[in-house]
């Protein structure tokens, strides 16, 4: 393969996650991007920014890896160094979880501020290059391999034709590559659908006087099947509050302040509700919507171009319970990089290939996410499998257990966090402290 040139299509995390790891393979690496990425506001690709995000501790790991100055940077610009653990409040099945030094540490901000920061990381590189415009279509030589069609300049008036050596599509849940791919000839590729119905509300306050000097995040969870309400308050930049209410398959939250703040009251417990009954809005209140779950399996296809991978949100949407988007996001451009580092110059296929290992890669977060969705009568699409739901079972009552043992709350955050594999509470002594509590699966 020629290294003349890559490009990308979106300026989202992913996207420019993967340009910088492209430009250890390619000499110049383009990203293609319809928004404007100088604004500050939040980005017409990313609506979900409104609401809380956060960076498991895997994801921060990488990030540190591709960009060495990044967390210092997100702490100049007002992130908060945050221990999952010794300041998170977790109010699981009527109780508190225990607060100790755990070392699953990370930075929580905004994600526009997250994104920003990585746009000026990315910026240093000089092999990197971003370009305004909006990709219409693929284009096929007839050779098994595809060019972008663009619209830019000025009101996306211009037309043109880009090549890539390598393109890679990083634009989120709102790809087109499917219909892409069809119009040149193509099959489509099959997708499966786990269809939860989820809902946020999230608003912005300002930091009340006696709360600025506390560094804690506060997570009221819900509970299967009979209370789908979730709310929660994470610092972020700025002395602001994003306090974000979440709820699956019906009670969903409204961008109403009345019932706002009645949904909050209604949580499992009244926490968050106190804390924000008399706080300062700082922004209007945010809706977002989202069916749930998708994964679109190009892993599956029998011809596919020699040139284009697709990543990210563009392959796999979850659930957003666990908050693993960014980081499973960031765990594919680590794919990315260590595969073309070892194929490059030598596989055929080779981007039929990723995308195989990325499907694997994907496998975990997946069978969490749709596990989650599956614990309510509401959702539908394809159940988990025997062995699947029974794992879910199993990893709900350790997240039962932790309250009552600081065993059970390291090794569930250990494996949400994603820095130990979910082995870790098969551990001999959270099955004995689950007998001596007789806290059954639920399948």
């Amino acid at each position: 393969m020629d290294r003349k040139h890559a490009l990308v299509i979106g300026g989202s995390i992913a996207g420019m996650v993967s340009a910088q790891i492209l430009a250890k393979y390619f000499e110049v690496v383009t990203i293609i991007e319809k928004d404007d990425i100088k604004s500050s506001d939040v980005r017409n690709g990313t609506p979900q920014a409104n609401h809380i995000h956060t960076l498991l501790v895997k994801g921060k790991q990488i990030l540190s890896e591709i960009f060495p100055e990044l967390e210092k940077d997100m702490m100049k610009s007002g992130a908060l160094g945050l221990d999952y653990i010794l300041n998170g409040q977790y109010f699981v099945d009527g109780y508190w979880t225990p607060r100790f030094a755990s070392g699953l540490d990370s930075y929580f901000s905004s994600r526009t501020l997250l994104e920003s920061t990585i746009r000026i990381q990315v910026e240093k590189n000089a092999k990197i290059q971003f370009m305004n415009g909006l990709v219409t279509s693929l284009v096929t030589d007839n050779n098994k391999h595809v060019s972008v069609k663009i619209k830019s300049g000025k009101d996306f008036s211009s037309e043109q034709i880009l090549h890539g050596n390598i393109i890679v599509d990083a634009s989120g849940r709102n790809s087109k590559t499917p219909e892409w791919l069809q119009d040149i000839g193509y099959a489509k590729p099959e997708e499966t659908h786990v269809d939860s119905n989820i809902g946020y509300a999230t608003r912005c306050y300002k930091i009340p006087k006696e709360y600025q000097d506390v560094k804690e995040f506060i997570v009221i969870l819900n509970h299967p099947p009979y209370q789908p309400k979730m709310g929660g308050i994470l610092p972020i930049e700025g002395k602001r509050w994003k306090v974000t209410m979440y709820s699956i398959g019906q009670d969903l939250p409204t961008t109403d302040e009345k019932e706002f703040l009645e949904f909050a009251r209604t949580l499992a417990d009244q926490k968050v509700y106190n804390m924000i009954k008399n706080a300062e809005p700082e922004s209007e209140i945010h809706g977002y919507r989202v069916k749930g779950s998708r994964v679109i399996h190009y892993e599956r296809v029998k011809t596919w171009p020699e040139n284009y991978i697709v990543i990210g949100d563009a392959v796999c949407t979850f659930n957003p319970f666990y908050g693993q988007g960014m980081t499973v996001s960031v765990l594919g451009c680590k794919l990315l990089d260590e595969f073309l580092n070892k194929n490059l110059s030598s596989r055929e296929n080779l981007t039929l290939e990723f995308q195989k290992e990325l499907y694997k890669k994907n496998s975990y977060p997946w069978l969490l996410a749709t596990g989650e969705d599956f614990r309510w009568p509401t959702t539908k699409g394809q159940r988990p499998n025997a062995l699947a739901r029974m794992t879910q079972a199993y990893a709900d009552s350790i997240l039962y257990l932790s309250p009552h043992s600081k065993f059970a709350a390291k090794s569930f955050q250990e494996m949400m966090q994603m820095t130990r594999s979910p082995l870790v509470l098969f551990h001999p002594k959270l099955m004995v402290q689950l007998l001596a509590r007789k806290i059954k699966p639920k399948i």
